[in-house]
């Protein structure tokens, strides 16, 4: 079968760029071809731009000159960064694209037809951003082949009125709904709409295959490994909590005065390597705690200060694990020790339900 995915692949965020190539290997393993559409619009092409103006305080003439000034010098070091260039090799070695770019959903009306069109997975109905009310990411540009959604997340759990109701028409063309979080299949019922609730993509894919793709790392250095977007004293506390504890290093994705280590020219593939190899995971990043399942490391969550924490509210729920979430660091005294067998038990559930969704929608018969 020939299916065409279309998804928030190329943001410079690991989580998104790995969900990608999740879903993308997954059912080319199932023996189908498939490409990731190449869809750029303006608002998913600003990163690393030296024009943006991020803040709309400063998009005005003779001040938007001023600001574009400033910024210029850290801009052009950021271009040639490390980790731009760790995103665009995995880009470019690891996702397979349309040969086509497109910038609009108008654009995206002359895509060559294909036998399944797949929105998902990730952030790509958030109401919060753009994608969320971009018709492109609800396959409103064609009428052809069979369509579908695979672990779409809202990353919300209410919706404007409005927001319902274009997500309803939109939707209702849809062959089959599929969303990541319990939330997103409230959300759908509320439109009247049915849905099937099933993991992210990433978790398609075994520790092994994981493994397989991972560039080789040497440290002989043990660390807890902290991931966090707010600067949030709470994860800060933990981690130097389990730190003292376990005599490991603090090595820290964004820079912070706790830590021993920055490793902020992270790519997809580092990113991994970093959970894969930490003694423990601290963090506030929805597919840093995937990946800590994943590899069976301790993790510790606490909420970001966005209003999205319903994905991974629902991801420790699903898992029975919810007293991994941290609001102060005397809660480590109450988690539990992680069940790793049972953790495994709800995995292979849940990628068998997965596993039979995509059967569904592809015509494939599943293997008993």
């Amino acid at each position: 079968m020939r299916i065409r995915i279309i998804t928030c692949y190329d943001v410079y965020n690991a989580g998104a760029s790995l969900q990608a190539y999740a879903l993308m290997q997954y059912l080319k393993d199932c023996g189908h071809e498939v490409k990731i559409i190449d869809y750029k619009p303006d608002y998913l092409s600003r990163h690393y731009s030296l024009k943006a103006v991020n803040n709309p305080e400063y998009d005005r003439a003779g001040i938007r000159e001023i600001y574009l000034l400033v910024k210029m010098p850290g801009r052009i070091k950021k271009l040639f960064s490390k980790r731009k260039y760790r995103f665009d090799a995995f880009r470019k070695n690891a996702l397979e694209l349309t040969d086509t770019t497109y910038r609009t959903c108008e654009e995206l009306k002359n895509i060559e037809e294909a036998d399944l069109y797949l929105a998902g997975s990730d952030q790509i109905w958030n109401p919060i951003f753009p994608n969320g009310k971009d018709p492109a990411f609800f396959l409103q540009f064609t009428e052809k082949g069979r369509r579908a959604s695979y672990a779409a997340s809202f990353a919300v759990d209410a919706l404007k009125e409005e927001d319902r109701q274009r997500m309803k028409e939109w939707l209702k063309s849809f062959d089959a709904v599929s969303v990541r979080e319990q939330t997103g299949a409230a959300l759908v019922k509320q439109m009247g709409l049915q849905s099937q609730r099933n993991c992210d993509p990433v978790f398609l894919l075994k520790q092994c295959q994981w493994k397989k793709i991972l560039p080789e790392t040497e440290t002989n250095k043990k660390y807890v490994l902290l991931y966090d977007f707010d600067k949030n004293c709470v994860a800060e506390e933990i981690a130097e909590k389990i730190s003292k504890k376990t005599k490991t290093e603090i090595w820290s994705v964004f820079k912070t005065e706790i830590c021993d280590k920055v490793c902020a020219d992270i790519g997809p593939l580092e990113f991994v390597n970093l959970i894969l190899n930490a003694e423990a995971v601290v963090s506030n990043s929805f597919h840093a705690t995937v990946f800590a399942i994943i590899f069976h490391k301790e993790f510790f969550v606490i909420e970001r200060k966005e209003r999205i924490n319903t994905r991974v509210n629902d991801l420790l729920k699903v898992f029975g694990v919810e007293d991994r979430k941290m609001d102060h660091v005397k809660k480590l005294q109450t988690a539990k020790k992680i069940n790793w067998q049972r953790i495994e038990f709800i995995l292979q559930k849940e990628r068998k339900e997965a596993e039979e969704y995509l059967a569904k929608i592809t015509g494939e018969k599943k293997n008993e």
